[in-house]
Order: C-alpha cells, then sequence, then structure tokens
C-alpha cells in the first residue's frame, strides 16, 4: 500500500509530498525502486525497513532505523521486511538538508543517518512521543506537517544560482549536458559543480543522467513497454540503445537482457496516479 499526499502551500517550497507506505513479508518480495533525485525523511511507526543496494564499490544491506534522513540515492534499491513495516515519510525539495543544516549536502549522500542524531546537534528534539502514539495515517500527516512548519520557521531559506539550474535541469527532463547549462547561465562549469555538489549532494552531470534516466523509465511505464525502446532513448538523448543498457545496468546493478517490465510492478503501483519520479521536477518548478 502507497499513498502519496500533498504538502500544504507554506511548506511546498521545503517538502515536495509526503507519504505512506506499508507492507507484509506474506505479500512477497518488493522489486527494485529508482532514486527520487532528492532527499527523504522516513517516520517508521511499526516494523522496521531492510535497505539493499549496490554502488560500484560496495554492496549495502542494512536495517534503517525508525526516524532516518538519506540525502541523494545515486542507484537503485530494493525495499524489504520481516514481518510488517509501515512508514510515513516527507521527500524534500533538493537541496533542503543543505538548507536545514548549512552543511555540504555530499555528507548525506547515499549515506543513511538517524534523524534523531541530526537534530540532537542543534539541540532540537522530535516529537517522537507524538508520533508513536498516533494510530492513524491522518493523525501522522498531521505531527509531520507541524514539525515540518516549525523547522520552516528555523530555517533562514538561501536562493541560489543552483536552484535555478535545477528548474532548467527540470524543464528539460534532464535532457541537456553541463556545457548546455553553463553556457545558457552563463557561468563557469568548475564553479558550478562545486557549488551544485555542496547543495544538491552529488555533481549536475550525476543528477541530469540520474533525472533523464528517471524520465525515460516513467515514459516504458506508463506505456507499458508498446513503445520501441530504442526510438523512447533516443528521445532522451541516449546515442543508442546500448547507452541505455549500461546506464541501466548501473542502476540496477544487472543487465536488463530481456527488458521485463513485471520486474517493476511495486514501481508502477508508485507511479499510477501520482508519479513521485516527476513530483519532484514539478513542484520545484513551481514553488521554488
Amino acid at each position: 500500500m502507497y499513498q502519496q499526499f500533498d504538502p500544504p502551500e507554506d511548506l511546498k517550497h521545503l517538502v515536495c509530498f509526503f507519504y505512506a507506505m506499508e507492507h507484509r513479508e506474506e505479500d512477497g518480495a518488493m522489486q527494485p525502486l529508482l532514486p527520487s533525485c532528492t532527499e527523504i525523511m522516513g517516520w517508521q511507526y511499526t516494523g522496521n525497513w531492510e535497505l539493499k543496494y549496490q554502488t560500484k564499490n560496495e554492496a549495502f544491506d542494512y536495517t534503517l532505523p525508525d526516524f532516518y534522513t538519506i540525502g541523494q540515492q545515486t542507484v537503485g534499491y530494493t525495499l524489504s521486511c520481516k514481518g510488517s513495516a509501515g512508514i510515513c515519510g516527507a521527500t524534500l525539495q533538493p537541496g533542503s538538508l543543505w538548507q536545514i543544516f548549512k552543511i555540504p549536502a555530499n555528507h548525506f549522500t547515499n549515506c543513511t543517518i538517524p534523524t534523531e542524531l541530526l537534530f540532537s546537534c542543534i539541540k532540537t528534539e522530535l516529537p517522537i512521543s507524538t508520533y508513536k502514539a498516533c494510530t492513524t495515517i491522518e493523525q501522522r500527516l498531521d505531527v509531520l506537517i507541524d514539525f515540518y512548519r516549525w523547522l520552516n520557521e528555523e530555517i533562514t531559506f538561501e536562493y541560489s544560482l543552483v536552484d535555478e539550474v535545477l528548474k532548467l535541469i527540470y524543464q528539460h527532463r534532464g535532457c541537456i549536458t553541463i556545457k548546455d547549462v553553463c553556457s545558457r547561465m552563463k557561468i563557469n562549469e568548475r564553479y558550478l559543480e562545486r557549488h551544485f555538489k555542496n547543495r544538491i549532494g552529488i555533481t549536475p552531470t550525476q543528477y541530469i543522467k540520474m533525472l533523464r534516466f528517471n524520465n525515460l523509465f516513467l515514459e516504458i511505464i506508463n506505456t507499458n513497454g508498446k513503445q520501441n525502446l530504442e526510438a523512447l532513448a533516443m528521445l532522451y538523448n541516449y546515442y543508442d540503445l546500448s547507452h541505455f543498457h549500461k546506464e541501466y545496468k548501473y542502476y540496477f546493478n544487472t543487465s536488463p537482457g530481456q527488458f521485463a517490465l513485471e520486474r517493476f510492478k511495486l514501481l508502477k503501483d508508485l507511479i499510477s496516479t501520482k508519479p513521485y519520479l516527476l513530483e519532484v521536477q514539478q513542484q520545484h518548478i513551481t514553488n521554488i
């Protein structure tokens, strides 16, 4: 079960959307998910999710803490649970972790940190006892909204060139090169890379590639794989189908072989009504 909720108007510059998800072990194994191109704060209320993913150099398989924060995820990942697990969470606007903590966002990239630890550093307690006393999703969302409203009052937001660059990347759905971005914005490539990585957590080139792959993958799922894959890949600025296969292998750590959409039933469910892969882009363009 997955549900997605729009944030109140006064939080849209901080939170892309709230979500709730439950899963039981008897429901079967969960399929791979794509990184959402932003940061997440998860608030588990029953059980604990198991997170599994592999980067180029290392494999990870661990239990998520009850309340966790994670920055940019650069590869696909799989969630599972023992017994059952339930979570509400906030998918944040890109760069929000930098806005909140004013530390380089790359410290959060592919890194899961207990949220209590982060907020103890700024002498703030999470509303954990209130959250744990909730019995419905609506009550839990109310707690989260109150918390992020309080947090919003404490943050000094700093709008920057990076926000304008993100808008440009989103408007082109990731089908733009870093050289084109710098040319349009009239900025130096090294300057942009340094500031982008500081606020977003990865380089602009990494971000563009990830966003483009997300958008192409969304097209494939929405058309049930009926459109010509090579033609779609070319439409999204891939050199050829082997270029797409190479990125597929990077994000899912496996060769596509016979591309099978049934491997991604969960992902298809998650984008059936409000595609989370698009929400990050659309919300940022509209509200930042």
